[in-house]
């Protein structure tokens, strides 16, 4: 059976600056304790697997109202140019291993 990812932390909610604790509900790789975003290596083995699961998380974002937070994911370069973002998003403690491109982005 499929474990969940054990990343946790806290994080400052953007409109109210309460401090709000954070549990990533995705499922864990396989053998490990983080998912594809969360850890600190796989970015590194396979980006192009972790930049697929991110653009999922973006659709997955634009299909709820809530804002979308993304917290703590290690990504490689990414091209997020022209990308719409259909909800309020906040990146925070996200770690860019390279070049992320946010050009013409909404």
């Amino acid at each position: 059976m499929p474990s969940q990812c054990s990343y946790q932390t806290h994080y400052i909610e953007a409109h109210t600056l309460e401090l709000r604790e954070h549990s990533c509900q995705r499922t864990a790789l396989p053998g490990e304790e983080y998912c594809e975003l969360h850890s600190p290596e796989f970015w590194k083995s396979d980006p192009d697997l972790a930049n697929a699961a991110f653009k999922k998380e973006i659709e997955r974002s634009a299909s709820t109202t809530s804002p979308a937070l993304f917290i703590g994911f290690h990504l490689p370069d990414i091209d997020l140019s022209n990308q719409i973002f259909e909800n309020p998003t906040h990146f925070q403690k996200v770690q860019f291993h390279g070049h992320v491109d946010f050009r013409n982005s909404t």
